[in-house]
């Protein structure tokens, strides 16, 4: 599907309610707070719309669920997800189910996909929380991109998460499952061939492993978390069957929020301490993590030698010393960074340490400073072994990244 298929900017339908009328008045006091959108991204079949189900039978916040599928399938998921719920249950009464009706968010004007559900919040009342699923053979980034870069230019409500659901079963054939190229998405045609599961893995915040109850071997499970792991090392991965999960585990948990990512970041050692190397023995390195580890940074002068380095891999697509010289510049068609992750740290004269968060999406990325850190803070918080940046994306070529880097900025990184 191209972007000449989708120009008609979609319109919300409500499926459940469209004759009933709302009374704007009643919209709570607190309607200006920003209501967080969470992205349930996963393959055909892995059970996405089970997971919807079990959030609206055991929910009891106001949720809007927005169901993005081709064709008709939308409205068979709906009815299939009303058949299995009780009339009588108040907890489900709270939850009204949409569709868009071409099934093609990701293939709109992407400010106005935004817009276009701010505009149901407005004319049915205010949500708790928002539920988008993509259709199956959906690359999730341009959706992510589009309501991470939305909630910071006063949009009412925000990203907090992408949750990728996987069938256990079934994923290494999913992993093989070459689709996404297939789809034009109005990007240029990769050289690489990738699979729609290792594209989706690689946005997720959070990896649902469904359906492990069809692994009856422990050394399997292990050997398919591996394979996650080395997709993308810094999802969380819970483990279910029927799409059954603790709520709190997948709903508000504020990953795109810079404040809360400082504490996850040195919890344990924090997620961007994990080995992106998982020794799984599955080799295809079409989508891997990479990580660069480097020490405390002594002048501030670094932060924008490092964002250099950054906006010339993200936005001009090459690698090297950032100068006007042709022959120091590396071209990266071959490369497609997904997801971005960091946390520098830089001491001052009286060795306190202030901490700034990367976050990025692909072609976007954010630079928040936060402050010094006093040494009861840093106590607090635990250790963590110096600064890191990490890389999740398509084709990506370490030793060349690694060179660019140090060469770049004049950073060594430690092995």
């Amino acid at each position: 599907m191209s972007f000449e298929d989708c120009d008609d900017i979609p319109e919300l339908v409500d499926t459940c309610l469209a004759d009933e009328k709302v009374d704007l008045q009643s919209v709570d006091e607190d309607s200006n707070e920003k209501v967080p959108v969470t992205i349930v991204t996963g393959y055909l079949g892995s059970g996405k719309t089970t997971l919807l189900n079990y959030v609206a039978t055991q929910n009891e916040k106001k949720v809007a669920i927005i169901l993005n599928e081709f064709g008709d399938s939308a409205d068979v998921e709906r009815a299939l997800t009303v058949h299995t719920s009780s009339s009588d249950d108040t907890r489900t009464s709270q939850t009204e189910w949409l569709e868009l009706p071409n099934g093609c968010l990701c293939c709109t004007v992407k400010d106005m996909g935004v817009q276009a559900i701010e505009d149901l919040m407005k004319r049915q009342g205010r949500y708790d929380y928002i539920l988008l699923e993509t259709t199956g053979i959906a690359d999730p980034g341009p959706i992510a991109n589009m309501f991470w870069m939305d909630s910071a230019l006063n949009s009412s409500v925000y990203l907090d998460s992408v949750v990728c659901v996987l069938d256990a079963k079934n994923i290494n054939k999913s992993l093989q499952d070459v689709t996404v190229d297939d789809h034009d998405h109005g990007e240029e045609d990769k050289k690489l061939e990738t699979s729609t599961a290792c594209v989706q893995i690689s946005h997720a915040d959070i990896v649902i492993l469904n359906k492990i109850d069809t692994i009856n071997n422990g050394e399997e499970l292990v050997r398919i978390k591996d394979q996650i792991q080395e997709i993308n090392s810094l999802c969380t991965i819970i483990e279910t069957t029927y799409s059954r999960v603790d709520l709190n585990n997948i709903l508000d948990k504020h990953f795109y929020d810079d404040e809360e990512q400082i504490d996850k970041a040195h919890k344990n050692g924090g997620e961007l301490s994990k080995d992106p190397y998982a020794h799984s023995g599955w080799h295809d390195h079409r989508i891997t993590t990479l990580c660069l580890s480097f020490q405390e940074l002594v002048s501030s002068e670094k932060i924008f030698v490092i964002e250099s380095w950054i906006q010339s891999l993200l936005w001009e697509g090459r690698l090297g010393l950032v100068t006007d010289d042709p022959s120091n510049n590396v071209e990266t068609s071959m490369m497609e960074i997904h997801r971005l992750k960091g946390l520098l740290i830089q001491k001052d004269e009286d060795g306190d340490e202030k901490y700034d968060i990367i976050q990025g999406v692909r072609e976007s990325y954010e630079l928040t400073p936060l402050k010094f850190l006093k040494q009861d803070e840093k106590e607090r918080l635990g250790d963590i072994n110096g600064s890191k940046i990490v890389l999740i994306g398509k084709g990506l070529d370490e030793n060349l990244i690694r060179e660019s880097f140090m060469a770049s900025t004049n950073i060594a990184l430690s092995d």
